[in-house]
């Protein structure tokens, strides 16, 4: 899921106010944040295949738009120590997206990737040291999400993300 500039601004604002400690990591550039739901791995530059496949899928995904609360930070005990903030309560909205986005790629014969304990998070640092303790966040960042989208990462490009295409949520009715 990719965030508008609203909430953008307020995960950087907020990013700002954490304590590093004094192995403080690098930070996200905020262009980069971003909320990976199914994981679809790596694939050689030429993938159109596997995109045309992630495109059906999505085309197909029906869900309602949510809000998503950010409102905690933490971290994942791995080596290079990403630092996110999460959600304390995963919405319903955001369970229903992701079990239709998982069900249509599978009817697509799409491998997901790196298939684990959902933990719904943006990460906004990496390489803090100590990692970050699960802890409230003073104020949380609201989302509003209304679409999701397909995006390519290039690793060459230093992590530089394409939205290559996006669709949007059913309206809360």
């Amino acid at each position: 899921m990719w965030p508008d500039a609203a909430t953008r601004e307020a995960t950087t604002a907020t990013t700002a106010g954490l304590e590093t400690g004094p192995g403080g990591g690098r930070r996200i550039a905020p262009a980069r944040y971003h909320l990976t739901l199914p994981f679809l791995g790596e694939h050689p530059t030429d993938c159109g295949a596997v995109v045309a496949a992630a495109r059906r899928a999505a085309a197909r995904v029906q869900a309602p738009a949510f809000e998503l609360v950010l409102d905690r930070a933490g971290s994942f005990p791995i080596a290079s120590a990403p630092c996110f903030l999460g959600c304390t309560i995963v919405p319903p909205g955001l369970q229903a997206l992701w079990d239709a986005l998982e069900r249509e790629l599978a009817a697509e014969s799409v491998a997901v990737r790196g298939v684990r304990e959902r933990v719904p998070h943006v990460t906004v640092r990496r390489g803090v040291k100590p990692p970050w303790p699960d802890a409230p966040l003073p104020a949380p960042v609201r989302w509003p999400v209304r679409d999701f989208h397909l995006l390519r990462s290039d690793l060459l490009d230093g992590f530089a993300y394409e939205q290559l295409d996006r669709w949007p949520l059913a309206a809360a009715g």
